[in-house]
């Protein structure tokens, strides 16, 4: 991708998704025992 500004946008959306994702489920980054 060459535009920055859909780049950026893009990479929010992606964060944003990655949050709801984490929320559902908390060891989805989490430490494994």
């Amino acid at each position: 991708m060459t535009d920055p500004l859909a780049a950026c946008l893009l990479h929010g959306i992606v964060e944003e998704l990655e949050a709801e994702l984490r929320k559902d489920r908390p060891d989805w980054h989490g430490p494994r025992d």
